[in-house]
Order: structure tokens, then sequence, then C-alpha cells
């Protein structure tokens, strides 16, 4: 069994799927024997069929979305597919902190400082930290990060490298190596497809093969010399825009409770399809779970009051552009 101390919430995991917990949660593992465990995670034992089941696939989980409910049992046959991410999923939704919250954001440090780039996917938030990153700043996060009390907290999980990442030549040559002559092929090749296709259902198969070119690699193999900070007070935030503009526009035109109430709602269709699966268990199953139901009000609040601490701008960028190659930190004065 490995014991997992997330900030607090203590995550026990039992099994072969301890596999997949620490590749992206090493950083949290502990030796410690907890007080309190909040979550289990263990196999199932018996023969009942297990209520999540992706389609197409053998095997399933239970995930304890009733408050009176505390383990994810999970059928071994699932870690053979490429849906056994959905039990560390699963978990992340279940993560719940009285004075944390999840924010859909990439962060660095420097000198004591977080700088944190936040808004929906796409707009570049992975590609700023990589980029800072390199510069030498420290790193928090690159897709989601906890914050609470004005402070960032670092969550180095895998870092998820998109096709538009791959744009960079050294980035592409550090990950994929000779690879890299053939995936970019393919992912254009997917691209054409879903642009030409006549029939919507054919367009939706080209996307979804296209969100599987998505790669998740440890950033040690992006920078070997990259250091992830410690938690920090935020200093500035902006939040990324993409628009049919020319040139990088910076403006300070977005109020606390304005960033916090959009990235409330980011949060919740970020999620969408696992609020989907609670409320299938509430109306097969009856279950009940406040914390769940009142996630959109508990996170505003956290949001509001870190966001009203820090520097708000909002940083609109041109569709095309590669934050890879701007010198950010000139540009930001951070």
């Amino acid at each position: 069994m490995s014991v997992y101390d997330v900030y607090g919430f203590v995550v026990t995991v039992e099994g072969p799927a301890d596999e997949i917990y620490s590749k992206d949660y090493g950083y949290f593992k502990t030796s410690k024997t907890p007080e309190k465990v909040d979550l289990f995670v263990k196999v199932n034992v018996t023969q009942r069929s297990l209520p999540t089941r992706p389609y197409g696939f053998h095997g399933g989980i239970h995930i304890p979305f009733d408050e009176k409910e505390d383990t994810i049992w999970y059928d071994q046959e699932i870690l053979h597919t490429n849906r056994a991410d959905l039990i560390l999923y699963a978990t992340e939704f279940l993560m719940w902190w009285p004075d944390k919250a999840w924010l859909h954001a990439g962060a660095v440090a420097k000198n004591g400082n977080a700088y944190i780039f936040t808004g929906e996917g796409g707009t570049g938030k992975t590609s700023a930290v990589l980029n800072l990153t390199k510069e030498g700043y420290d790193y928090l996060s690159d897709d989601w990060l906890i914050v609470g009390e004005g402070v960032a907290f670092p969550l180095p999980k895998r870092i998820h490298i998109f096709d538009y990442n791959l744009k960079d030549k050294e980035i592409a040559k550090q990950i994929l190596g000779a690879k890299r002559f053939y995936y970019k092929p393919m992912v254009k090749l997917l691209e054409w497809g879903s642009r030409l296709s006549p029939h919507r259902h054919v367009r939706f198969v080209f996307d979804r093969l296209k969100e599987r070119t998505m790669l998740s690699v440890e950033l040690c193999k992006i920078n070997p010399t990259a250091k992830v900070a410690s938690p920090s007070p935020i200093s500035k935030v902006f939040l990324l825009d993409r628009k049919n503009v020319n040139s990088i526009e910076i403006r300070r035109d977005i109020t606390a409770k304005e960033l916090a109430r959009k990235m409330a709602y980011v949060y919740m269709y970020e999620w969408d399809g696992m609020y989907r699966e609670y409320y299938r268990y509430v109306c097969h199953f009856g279950v009940k779970n406040r914390r769940i139901e009142s996630k959109l009000r508990h996170n505003f609040k956290i949001l509001f009051e870190t966001f009203r601490k820090s520097e708000l701008y909002r940083i609109v960028v041109p569709k095309e552009m590669d934050l890879t190659k701007i010198d950010l930190p000139s540009l930001l004065n951070i």
C-alpha cells in the first residue's frame, strides 16, 4: 500500500494501480502512517460489476460519489486499456480542501513569487511555462494548479505536451527524437481529415484520434535543470486569451470577481465528464454529495480571495503565436 498526502488530502492506493499514481503523484508519496485517510483505492475482489465502465472496454471502477463512501474500487482489467487514467481522474475530482481549490493554470516562481497563467484550453499555458522554466524560473504547474489564501502550491505531475508545443524544434527533438519525423505528418493528416470530412461523426472520430496524440512527459525530460518551486505567494495572474489580433495586448481590464467567476466555470466544464457520471449515480443509485454540488460556490470563494490579493492582467495573444518564442520576462515585467 502506498500513501499520498496532497496538501492534507490523503489517498492510499493498493494493487497494480499504484503504478499510475506514482507516475503523476510521486512527489506526494510519503512513508508516514496517516492519522486519517480521505480516500482509499482498492482492487475489486468481488464478482460484482462496477458501474463506471469505459465504452468498449473490459473492467471498470466504482467511484465513491456518496458522501458516506470513501473507496474507489477498480477491476484490474481496466489497467490494460488506454482508459486506466480514469482511476486517477476520479481521484482528482474527489480531492477537496476547505481552504484550497483547483485552478486551470500553469505557473512558475522566481525569487519567492508565483506567476500564474490561467485560461481555457489551448490558450498557451503550457507554452508559457516551458518558456519561463527554460529562462531559469522554477516550475509549479503546467495544466492544473492548487491555490488558496494567496498561495500557489506546486503540482509537479507529468507535463501534457500537445502538437502545437512540438512546433518548437528543440522540444520536439528532446521528447520525440527521431519519432518527430512521422509524428508531425500524422498530426497534420488528422487535422486535414477533421477539416475536410463532410460528416460530423467522421470529424468527431478524427478529433478524438488527434486528442490521443497528446504526450505526457516528465519535466526533467524537457528541461533537466528545471527545479520544482516551494509553495509561493502569488504576485501576478495572467488570463490568456487567443484572438484575431496582430500583436500581444496587455490589459488591466479584469477584476478579481470576474476572473474568479470565469475560472470557477472553466473548472465545471473541464470536469464535465465526471459531473455527468456523478448525476448518473444520483439517478440510478440515489447518492448525495454536498461538496460536489457546492463546488462552484466553494471554488469561486477561494479563487476570489486569491485573486484579490494579486495583480491581474488580461493577455490577448494572436491565434497562431507560439509563446515559447516570446521574451516573456521582459514583456510581462516578471
